[in-house]
């Protein structure tokens, strides 16, 4: 059985987009989906400083379905989250570097193309048997 989003989303804008994930990252975020990029301005704050992506994918450390969307200062991030007197113990740190905004789109499926198909029972597990004997392979 296939869901899809709310007929009235497509018929306003056929071109319209389903944001997946925002992540604030210090570059391009990484492929894998629990490490961030980021900088780390103080022995205290949590976490270790990263900035640098672990994981390679086809000679790639960066996942570029992200599309950076604006910047915002390491400076106001903590001025606006933090305590007046953390941020006082920090604020000569921050510097001018920036975070980025990156905002991603969920993978789905095309519904008109998905309706002008026919996979029958049949057809799906003979697919699926297919692809088991090439993965044996």
């Amino acid at each position: 059985m296939l869901y899809y989003n709310n007929d009235n989303y497509y018929k306003n804008n056929a071109n319209k987009k389903i944001i997946g994930k925002l992540i604030l990252s210090d570059g391009q975020p990484c492929y894998k989906i629990n490490e961030t990029l980021w900088r780390k301005f103080d022995s205290d704050e949590a976490g270790e400083e990263h900035i640098k992506c672990q994981l390679e994918i086809f000679g790639k450390y960066n996942d570029d379905r992200f599309k950076q969307k604006g910047d915002i200062t390491y400076n106001q991030i903590y001025k606006d989250n933090l305590s007046d007197g953390n941020y006082e113990l920090l604020k000569n740190k921050l510097k001018d570097l920036k975070v980025s905004l990156y905002s991603r789109e969920f993978l789905g499926i095309d519904k008109v193309c998905d309706e002008k198909t026919n996979i029958s029972k049949d057809k799906y597990e003979k697919l699926k048997k297919n692809q088991r004997m090439e993965s044996y392979c």
